[in-house]
């Protein structure tokens, strides 16, 4: 993150307008994202980079009234469960964060749910193509 700091997208991702939000949270999915290296290393730059301030930060933003916020924050989300053990904690060991995905999954829109399903898959389960061979073969096969 050459010009931009880690400070200063944790200040972005708390502003006042909902763009610079959901714009500074696009910026946090695509940071969380595999461009290149191993997953784990990618997601322990950002870790080092954000502190403690990560988990807090999501929790609050699958808080928010607007669905563009939660979309993108549910981005990330599913970015991190695709790291290992210790990155699939911050989310798992937030309770706030657990119960909004909860809740969000009773409320059901199409355009969250996928994104909530491979959350849960990639927190609990093993790869996406695992679970996409098993979900396509017939039951009992």
């Amino acid at each position: 993150m050459g010009e931009l700091t880690y400070p200063t997208l944790l200040t972005l991702l708390g502003d006042a307008e909902l763009t610079v939000q959901e714009q500074a949270l696009n910026l946090l999915r695509n940071l969380s994202a595999n461009k290149g290296l191993v997953q784990a290393e990618v997601l322990d730059k950002l870790f080092q980079g954000c502190g403690n301030a990560l988990g807090p930060i999501i929790e609050q933003q699958l808080k928010s009234p607007f669905a563009e916020i939660v979309t993108q924050t549910l981005y990330v989300c599913v970015n991190i469960a695709t790291g290992n053990s210790k990155h699939k904690l911050l989310l798992m060991n937030n309770a706030g964060i657990i119960s909004r995905v909860l809740a969000l999954l009773v409320i059901r829109t199409n355009t969250k749910f996928l994104r909530l399903l491979l959350l849960i898959v990639n927190l609990f389960g093993g790869s996406r193509t695992s679970w996409r061979s098993s979900v396509s073969r017939p039951c009992g096969a």
